[in-house]
């Protein structure tokens, strides 16, 4: 069964980022559900809030994530 996962990211405002960060997703076999942005408290950034579904650990999600490049932070909610 595909349990719900929800993680707040802050990424680089710029050119293709949420393309990246839903494709990178999707690719590992995460389901997007919900995402929801709003502007960063760092200039230049925004804060992405992902939910996505799959049978699949968190962690692994938080480690692919993390290593995008414009991707400066990634936080699963427990």
């Amino acid at each position: 069964m595909a349990t719900r996962i929800e993680l707040d990211l802050v990424v680089r405002r710029v050119e293709g980022v949420l393309v990246r960060v839903l494709g990178a997703t999707v690719r590992r076999g995460f389901e997007p559900v919900a995402v929801v942005s709003a502007p960063g408290r760092e200039p230049g950034t925004f804060d992405l809030a992902l939910t996505v579904e799959s049978t699949r650990s968190a962690e692994v999600l938080s480690r692919h994530l993390a290593n995008l490049y414009d991707v400066h932070r990634v936080e699963v909610r427990r």
